[in-house]
């Protein structure tokens, strides 16, 4: 996600020209930006037809499921997969309205191009190397089956209780467990482990549901009468008209189980299902606003142990995933016909003679083209992928990046009236998600209006320097001001006049 941010961002402030449209997809998006996306894409008007413009989608790979448009021209998998599967699926989401035609009945060209950067892999290799020892690994599965028996799970504080566990204990070094990275893998190793139990019969995951949630009621709204949901719709919405706003799932649970609802709600993800079933039956008004942790409910059952081949099925992710990134590199760094490496990888054997993919122009790979010899073009973007080293879209010391990054930070403190000290604003701009609290030392999410705020990720590879430089341009032109104790910056308007005006 972080990365669809960045290449959004940039694209959209340096790239797109004209009539193109650049949109982005990923499951931090508001249920209503999503769907407007798919909608857009869906109902696109192909080439050809009124109102026809270029549509970009800057995505993470789930975009593509269940999406069967047919006239996808390019697929571009910027960044390496986790196996050569996932590539040849992403890959392959390209032209299908052209597949299985004969070579002089294609009327429009596909492209499908796969970057293999160095950092790209690196990112993919440090993904298949995570991992706690097989020590931490078992005191996160018993710690999962301990916090079970109250039926609710929360994996960001057994992560959080793990590492703190590390660090006063001297196995994880202070300075690493301030880092991001760090973090996530303990987050993620939770996560896996739960998944682990799950598979194993040692717990029953019941599933996810938000910590809190936001209940207003929907004025003239119809009760359910005689259906599953009428007893249930009968306490939530008379706690929307008492009590409208943020509420603990768990405690609209305990007011459902108490209540006629209790058969139909026997868990909190029960509840939060029952919640977005009312939503969607339109008796009360259920979001999500303001909420920022997921929990899990589970069943554990008393005196559960962990299994004997805990320790081994923990393993087995990572060492899957080493052989997956080997093949993977192999496929990149191949000076060999790519099509011939998937049919390697999916069947054991290659194809040969007539059979072989690359055969014609009508289908070829990289590869193949820059050892053909027929008279056909090489494509466009193609050679646009071979340029050994292709002219940046801004230089950090031209004058068009310096104005950007004024306007984006401009921008930011617009939308923060209290200010924001430029290490923030450099995360911000960065993509990065999440800060370490000062108060408890704890790594935190950023708060709704950053996480979300449309410029994160506009430009990843910013300094500080290039902030601090921003502040003081606009500083110079009477934009924004220091606070006293010199921590925040502001904007002057917002500094110097009351909130009310303001």
């Amino acid at each position: 996600m972080k990365e669809v941010e960045a290449l959004y961002a940039h694209l959209r402030e340096f790239a797109v020209q004209g009539s193109q449209r650049v949109r982005r997809f990923h499951g931090r998006l508001s249920e209503a930006e999503k769907a407007a996306v798919l909608t857009e894409f869906k109902e696109a008007p192909g080439r050809g037809e009124d109102g026809f413009a270029p549509l970009l989608i800057v995505a993470t790979s789930a975009f593509g499921l269940g999406m069967n448009r047919r006239d996808i021209r390019c697929v571009f998998v910027v960044s390496p997969p986790t196996d050569l599967s996932a590539l040849y699926q992403q890959l392959g989401r390209a032209g299908r309205d052209q597949a299985g035609r004969a070579q002089n009945e294609v009327d429009a060209p596909s492209t499908g191009m796969a970057l293999g950067t160095g950092r790209g892999l690196r990112t993919v290799a440090w993904l298949a190397a995570q991992g706690l020892s097989p020590d931490v690994l078992r005191r996160l599965g018993q710690s999962v089956l301990r916090a079970g028996v109250s039926g609710i799970l929360d994996p960001e504080r057994l992560a959080a209780d793990c590492m703190a566990t590390d660090l006063q204990a001297g196995l994880l070094p202070a300075q690493q467990a301030q880092q991001t990275a760090v973090w996530d893998t303990y987050r993620t190793s939770v996560v896996r482990a739960l998944a682990v139990l799950a598979s194993l019969d040692a717990l029953t995951d019941l599933g996810d549901f938000p910590e809190r949630v936001r209940i207003t009621p929907i004025p003239g709204a119809a009760r359910p009468v005689g259906s599953e949901w009428g007893p249930a719709a009968a306490v939530v919405g008379a706690l929307a008209e008492q009590r409208p706003g943020s509420h603990q799932v768990t405690d609209v649970y305990a007011l459902l189980r108490d209540s006629a609802a209790g058969p139909v709600v026997p868990d909190p993800a029960a509840a939060w299902t029952a919640l977005a079933a009312l939503h969607d039956l339109g008796v009360v008004d259920v979001s999500q606003a303001g909420n920022r942790r997921t929990l899990t409910a589970v069943r554990v059952p008393d005196g559960t142990a962990l299994p004997d081949t805990f320790d081994a099925r923990m393993r087995a992710a990572r060492e899957r995933a080493r052989q997956d990134l080997a093949d993977l590199r192999d496929w990149y760094s191949a000076a060999d016909c790519a099509t011939e490496a998937f049919s390697v990888y999916f069947t054991g054997s290659p194809l040969g003679g007539d059979g072989h993919v690359c055969a014609t122009s009508a289908t070829r790979c990289s590869t193949c083209w820059a050892t053909d010899v027929s008279a056909a073009r090489t494509p466009r973007l193609l050679q646009a992928l071979n340029t050994p080293r292709p002219r940046p879209a801004v230089h950090r010391d031209s004058e068009p990046y310096r104005r950007a990054a004024d306007q984006w930070i401009y921008a930011l403190l617009w939308d923060n009236y209290q200010g924001l000290t430029p290490a923030m604003i450099r995360r911000v701009l960065r993509g990065e998600e999440t800060y370490l609290s000062r108060k408890d030392g704890v790594r935190r999410p950023l708060w709704p209006r950053l996480l979300y705020h449309r410029l994160r990720g506009v430009d990843p590879g910013i300094h500080s320097s290039d902030v601090i430089e921003a502040l003081q341009r606009l500083h110079a032109d009477g934009h924004v001001l220091p606070t006293k104790d010199g921590v925040l910056w502001r904007l002057r308007r917002y500094a110097e006049h009351p909130p009310q005006e303001v």
